[in-house]
């Protein structure tokens, strides 16, 4: 978690450093009960350009917004998906059209910048909490091994 004061508004990503096939949970705290509130998840790919998503959520009760639970009410996706800010992800503003997000380099992870903000505006000053995470694809003590003999080439 990353924030000043126990009741500002606080982002949780668990675990912060994971696989890209594994779930992982965020969660906002410290919200106004029915506050509105933009999530933006934003990456920039081994090329060099910029990914980004966004999803609308509405705080429960208890100032809490789970985005492995709660519904999701605009963005680039709707209803209830954990991993919606992932793979929904499209090429920033003013990036090239057509831009695919893939990985050349699988031994180093994507780093993913998590902004909360205030309703629907996007801006450095409705920003109410930040977070980065890390998506690995490879796990701890796995290595890649250059396979070249004959014509065959590959990677184990």
């Amino acid at each position: 978690m990353e924030t000043t004061k126990a009741s500002e508004p606080q982002v949780m990503v668990e675990p912060r450093d994971s696989l890209s096939d594994q779930k992982i949970d965020i969660k906002i705290l410290n919200l106004p009960a029915g506050a509105e509130v933009t999530l933006r998840a934003k990456l920039t790919s081994d090329s060099g350009n910029v990914f980004e998503s966004f999803a609308r959520y509405v705080a429960s009760q208890n100032g809490i917004v789970s985005v492995m639970d709660d519904v999701c009410h605009g963005g680039t996706y709707t209803g209830v998906e954990p991993m919606g800010l992932l793979w929904s992800m499209k090429p920033a503003e003013g990036q090239r059209k057509g831009l695919r997000l893939n990985k050349r380099d699988v031994s180093k992870p994507y780093v993913i910048h998590l902004d909360v903000f205030k309703s629907i505006e996007c801006s450095d000053e409705a920003i109410l909490a930040s977070v980065t995470f890390r998506r690995h694809f490879m796990g701890k003590g796995v290595r890649r091994i250059p396979v070249r003999a004959g014509r065959v080439r590959g990677t184990l």
